[in-house]
């Protein structure tokens, strides 16, 4: 007969004295949470959880620790072996890149995203970057198509919208505009 035994209702858990390797239902998890909703933590309870946490790195994830050179290898390493292993179908990559297309297509999608972004400036770190990342990448002739496109519509629409006291300079004549 053994203790951890739910039949005889001795030790419900595998591991006695403790809630290790006990897993709740959905249901009991709804009810937990249910209980726990609107309870306030009292200023000594969130001292202690505070003092509990500070320097804690297990609780934290390890968050702010800083990691040596060759700790950081190691770890791109794994992740890369990681990710080779976990790599997915390409069914998979088809699915999750119709999903990516679908959420552009959605109505006011493409507008909201860029006014959440309008006036933000990219340091000349990140821009160097960038050029970085892309250099000696290949674009079909669409992708190439749609860039030019893109960047016509955006010189259209800086012509539009710039002031009318600004002087349009012919830089291929020796003449300078007259101004009034």
């Amino acid at each position: 007969m053994s203790a951890a035994n739910q039949e005889f209702g001795y030790n419900i858990n595998p591991t006695a004295g403790s809630c290790l390797g006990k897993t709740h239902t959905e249901a009991t998890k709804e009810k937990i949470s249910h209980s726990k909703k609107g309870t306030k933590l009292s200023e000594e309870h969130k001292r202690k959880v505070s003092a509990f946490m500070t320097g804690n790195t297990y609780a934290s994830g390890n968050k702010g620790v800083k990691k040596s050179e060759e700790c950081r290898q190691r770890m791109t390493v794994a992740w890369k072996l990681r990710r080779l292993e976990q790599s997915v179908s390409e069914k998979t990559l088809e699915k999750m890149s119709a999903a990516s297309k679908e959420v552009w297509e959605r109505p006011g999608m493409r507008e909201r995203y860029s006014a959440a972004h309008k006036g933000k400036k990219q340091t000349p770190e990140t821009i160097a970057k960038i050029k970085a990342g892309n250099k000696g990448k290949r674009r079909t002739p669409e992708t190439i198509a749609r860039m030019k496109e893109a960047q016509r519509l955006r010189r259209q629409k800086q012509k539009a919208t710039k002031p009318a006291t600004q002087l349009e300079f012919d830089f291929g004549s020796d003449s300078l505009p007259a101004t009034s």
